[in-house]
């Protein structure tokens, strides 16, 4: 799927030098934000070049941002192996800073880095940040970063893990555009998602939507060209047109009821089989070339006092099947809503009223996969995924 692509990168503001850094300090690169604050950027230690210098290896074909730069920049491969970034740094002469940002393509084409250790005092991450590290399979973004900017995970085609930071509440353009491992890439932390804007995960190897049970707003094309095969849409969203079009292996997907234009999703979706969906009425559509993109066999489900309205209402009426909602015959119109319980004990956690838990350490490392149960750990501090739904836990 990713030869495909056209070629992706970042889009780098022009710098004002050459040099993009200000110090070094054990290897890692510096640019002073605020000589009166004391923090700094993490940033490349290499000398900036235009993007028509590149080399030309059928990787790099460099594509203007919305926002009009009027340069776009190459950065290089200044980073390798397994990076840990301090809190705080020591500038030669004496003077502290904070780390408070990774800078504008600090990472950008760094193909042998595996890891990166992320500090908490992080607040924001910038365009193409860790843009093409083709190395890069695990990320923990630290949840006090309150902003992750366009194009920060492009191109990341051995990413098997990123935890979105809890203190961010947006997916901006083109993040994990062509993101993502052959075997397919998993996000967490999402709880707090609100908006996921146009081109966020096109092309990507994500195979299942991440758990946004607060999002709000979802653009269109979010999902194009995945690798989905199921998907959510929470209650109370409004979702642009055609964002899971090209989804060839999605196969179920569940929307809510007042969702506007539920046809207008999906565009060449030949393997859809299930729409969940709990509107009570059937919507007016007209979109009757709508099957010509679906499994001929695709069923609908609905709240069960709606089935006979949608089986004579147009457009809906041609679905292979309709059927009720399990659980809706009684009067229930929604899934369960008990949530995972995690409880640190010691020498381990306490998962209860899960299906599946995954435990990664502080660092991004996974040190659990399966079922919920005791789980034992040493001290430290971990991410416990449960069913969907992301949370920090210390084990003393």
């Amino acid at each position: 799927m990713k030869k495909g692509l056209l070629a992706i990168t970042a889009a780098l503001v022009c710098l004002p030098a050459a040099r993009a850094y200000d110090f070094e300090k054990d290897g890692i690169y510096y640019k002073i934000l605020s000589p009166w604050e004391r923090t700094v950027a993490v940033a490349c230690g290499n000398t900036a070049e235009r993007a028509d210098n590149a080399p030309a290896s059928g990787q790099f074909a460099p594509q203007r941002s919305m926002m009009a730069w009027d340069y776009l920049l190459w950065q290089g491969d200044s980073y390798s192996g397994d990076l840990t970034i301090p809190g705080n740094v020591e500038r030669p002469g004496g003077e502290w800073y904070t780390v408070t940002q990774i800078d504008m393509g600090a990472f950008c084409y760094c193909p042998d880095l595996k890891s990166v250790q992320l500090p908490e005092t992080l607040t924001r991450v910038c365009v193409g940040a860790f843009a093409n590290c083709a190395g890069l399979e695990e990320l923990i973004l630290p949840d006090g970063i309150t902003v992750v900017e366009d194009n920060a995970f492009i191109g990341c085609t051995g990413l098997k893990h990123v935890h979105f930071p809890l203190g961010c509440d947006v997916v901006n353009w083109m993040s994990f555009t062509g993101a993502g491992s052959p075997e397919g890439m998993e996000v967490s932390g999402t709880d707090n998602l609100r908006t996921i804007f146009m081109q966020s995960f096109n092309f990507s190897t994500l195979k299942k939507m991440p758990y946004c049970p607060n999002l709000k707003y979802v653009e269109f094309s979010a999902f194009d060209s995945t690798l989905l095969e199921e998907a959510e849409i929470p209650e109370g969203c409004i979702a642009g047109h055609s964002i899971f079009q090209n989804c060839g292996r999605l196969r179920q997907v569940t929307l809510p009821k007042g969702l506007e234009n539920p046809l207008d999703l999906f565009r060449a979706n030949s393997n859809l089989a299930l729409i969940r969906y709990y509107e009570p009425v059937p919507p007016v559509v007209d979109k009757a070339d709508f099957f010509s993109n679906v499994n001929d066999e695709c069923v609908l489900e609905v709240p069960a006092d709606a089935v006979e309205a949608y089986k004579q209402a147009p457009v809906w009426k041609n679905f292979y099947e309709i059927r009720a909602i399990p659980g809706t015959e009684s009067g229930v119109e929604s899934v369960s809503t008990v949530q995972p319980r995690v409880v640190a004990v010691s020498g381990g956690i306490i998962v209860a009223d899960a299906s599946s838990v995954n435990v990664f350490t502080s660092a991004g490392s996974r040190v659990y996969s399966g079922t919920c149960g005791e789980v034992q750990l040493p001290a430290g501090l971990y991410i416990v995924q449960a069913d969907g739904v992301s949370m920090k836990v210390a084990v003393r």
